[in-house]
C-alpha cells in the first residue's frame, strides 16, 4: 500500500490538480 501518487499526496505536493490553493 505505497503508491507514488499517495506519497506525493501525503507530502502535500501535487503538480497535478492544484486543489491545494
Amino acid at each position: 500500500m505505497a503508491s507514488p501518487a499517495l506519497a506525493v499526496f501525503r507530502s502535500g505536493r501535487l503538480p497535478q490538480l492544484p486543489s491545494s490553493e
